[in-house]
């Protein structure tokens, strides 16, 4: 199973189809496509979201930024903190102006 979910709808953003296949192109540049089982099982509420936690796991990952109220209520996974895209942002911000 691959761990690069992508599903964007043409006029998303208004953008074209061609520019959303180049935007998903160049993130997936970026990025490192890992196998999993599928199998782990970490979130009671909603067991099916333990794939972008094995995920994570498998590509060595230390962040999951989610909008997952499942997700996002488990906050951890051994070293890997669960956040969502504002508080990303947050750390983000803060560690850039510490460097």
């Amino acid at each position: 199973m691959p761990c690069l979910m992508t599903s964007v709808k043409s006029g998303w953003m208004n953008w074209s189809e061609n520019r959303i296949q180049a935007v998903l192109y160049d993130i997936q540049r970026m990025f490192e496509r890992v196998d999993i089982a599928g199998n782990l099982r970490v979130v009671s509420a909603d067991p099916d979201d333990g794939k972008f936690v094995e995920c994570a796991v498998a590509a060595g990952a230390n962040v999951i930024v989610s909008g997952d109220h499942h997700l996002l209520d488990l906050g951890k996974h051994g070293d890997i903190s669960i956040l969502s895209a504002a508080e990303f942002l947050d750390h983000f911000q803060a560690s850039s102006a510490e460097a």
